[in-house]
């Protein structure tokens, strides 16, 4: 076998584990009284995905949901804020629907690379269950550049706003970051 066939076959190969690595966009049918999960990132103007898993494994069968960003509205001048959100075309909130009455697991994780810097928050993940019908605010909360959280708060009732207490889990860093 020639070199050059060597490094395609190599570059071949090497494309193809990458793509087995990277986790699957979430494909769920949503079901009746199924719960909804509003993902959003807050604290920064920045970027972050969201995976979801229903899982009974920690860690395990997670689907990329995709990501969010924070407007920016509290912490840039209003011009400033809403072209960046323009221009940068990821949405500032994501829906999805989970089984109701079943664990979820959700993870979110950020990372960027520019001219000045680069980093990674996350990913941090909880557990929880969601009940049937309900709605619930998922944040992604920045507290400084490395430092970030997880919020989940049912909202199913907007007057009345209630933090749920997830496990927090300690899962792998998604691939590709």
């Amino acid at each position: 076998m020639s070199e050059m066939h060597y490094s395609v076959l190599m570059l071949f190969v090497g494309a193809l584990l990458a793509g087995c690595a990277i986790e699957p966009r979430r494909n769920y049918t949503p079901q009746p009284k199924d719960a909804t999960l509003h993902l959003r990132s807050t604290g920064m103007p920045m970027s972050a995905g969201f995976s979801i898993s229903s899982a009974s494994t920690a860690c395990e069968g997670f689907e990329f949901a995709g990501s969010v960003r924070d407007g920016g509205e509290g912490v840039l001048l209003p011009w400033i804020a809403a072209l960046s959100n323009k221009l940068s075309g990821v949405p500032t909130v994501r829906e999805a629907v989970v089984p109701a009455d079943a664990p979820v697991q959700v993870k979110g994780f950020s990372s960027w690379q520019d001219q000045y810097s680069r980093g990674s928050c996350g990913p941090v993940t909880k557990l929880f269950t969601p009940t049937a019908d309900s709605v619930y605010r998922v944040d992604f909360v920045w507290a400084g550049v490395r430092k970030c959280g997880l919020r989940i708060v049912d909202i199913s009732r907007p007057d009345e706003p209630r933090e749920v207490p997830g496990v927090p889990l300690i899962c792998p860093r998604p691939p590709g970051l």
